[in-house]
């Protein structure tokens, strides 16, 4: 397991929040991106349940630099 500060990550959720086809009961979902370059990198999950809200985190989009580490 590996923790991250969705700050540090430039995460952010964007869209409604969806209650359907979730993962985890009593938790609606939202789309994480990283904010400087607008790339999925997971969703982010807030409910009642315990913990109220988390990010699902993709650990592929994590490791890859924004703009495929490109300078803009």
């Amino acid at each position: 397991m590996q923790c991250y500060r969705p700050s540090t990550l430039g995460a952010q959720p964007v869209g409604p929040a969806i209650a359907e086809a979730t993962g985890f009961a009593g938790h609606a979902w939202r789309l994480a991106v990283r904010w400087s370059c607008a790339t999925q990198v997971g969703w982010k999950y807030r409910g009642g349940g315990e913990p109220p809200e988390f990010f699902g985190l993709i650990r592929d989009a994590l490791d890859e630099e924004p703009n495929g580490g490109k300078e803009e």
